[in-house]
Formats: structure tokens, sequence, C-alpha cells
């Protein structure tokens, strides 16, 4: 885990909790790009990203250096997720 600068790039409206799925192929949403400080973890299947901007947490995934937006979410529920993702660690 290590903090890296990175460009995200938001190509389905993810920071508005859009999904690619509301789009007209032929008429996508315009993409957002973000140049961010961004807590990095991963291996060998790829690299998710996560950053927190104005009271929300951004999640990106990325591979071989280029980072696109996957969701986006309050920050508040950190503490929560915390919680949920060490029982899911710990198969409870």
């Amino acid at each position: 885990m290590k903090k890296h600068r990175i460009t995200v790039y938001d190509y389905q409206d993810a920071t508005h909790n859009a999904s690619v799925w509301q789009y007209d192929s032929n008429n996508p949403p315009e993409t957002i790009k973000y140049e961010v400080d961004a807590w990095c973890v991963g291996g060998k299947y790829g690299i998710k990203a996560f950053f927190i901007r104005d009271g929300l947490c951004y999640e990106a995934a990325g591979d071989d250096g280029h980072w696109w937006l996957v969701v986006v979410f309050s920050a508040e529920w950190l503490e929560e997720m915390i919680k949920v993702l060490t029982k899911v660690k710990n198969k409870q």
C-alpha cells in the first residue's frame, strides 16, 4: 500500500453514481479527469486506488498506469465499511 500521484478518468459518470448502461453508446457522458494523491493497493490482477474529495470517497481501478473511476460513496461510510470488510476477511 503506497500513496501515489495518479490521473483517474471517469468515463461513465461514476462521479454522479451513474452506470454505463444509463447512457446511449452514441452519446456517452463527458469524461471527467482527476489528478489526485491516492492510496493504491493490489497485485498481479490489477490495482485499486482510493482518494477522498469533498466528503466523498472515490475508488478507481487500474492496470499498467491507466486509471478509471469505479464508484463514489460517502466518506462517512468508511468506518462501517472497514468493519464489514474485516468480517469478510475473517469469513464471518
